[in-house]
């Protein structure tokens, strides 16, 4: 994996404004990362490119949405406590869900940083 990282360092590096760019369904590079849980490579993204955080795809997901309906929510390190502590907006949608997977999960985390 840390030549996947490198590579997509390098890449941003060499030209960030990539990670502004949106494919055919609005997905951002971090809504990418995110529903698939590499919080590696969202936390790269994050470093170059803050601003996209609450960005919406054509279905009005944010990331952090993303990230919890994929269940990449296990933890301290997780994909999801990443983008809340990075400053994602707490919809009262995403809040509700991120509410019921703590509480289905007994993850202590997610109410930790809400709050």
């Amino acid at each position: 994996m840390n030549q996947h990282i490198d590579y997509a360092t390098n890449n941003i590096k060499l030209n960030p404004s990539l990670l502004g760019i949106k494919d055919f369904k609005g997905m951002t590079p971090l809504h990418c990362a995110a529903m698939i849980g590499n919080t590696e490579l969202c936390s790269l993204i994050l470093t170059y490119n803050r601003s996209c955080i609450n960005n919406k795809n054509d279905d009005g997901n944010t990331p952090l949405l993303l990230t919890i309906e994929a269940l990449c929510t296990e933890g301290e390190e997780s994909t999801a406590a990443l983008l809340l502590s990075a400053g994602a907006n707490l919809e009262a949608e995403i809040f509700s869900k991120l509410i019921d997977y703590a509480i289905d999960r007994d993850i202590v985390v997610y109410i930790r940083i809400a709050f």
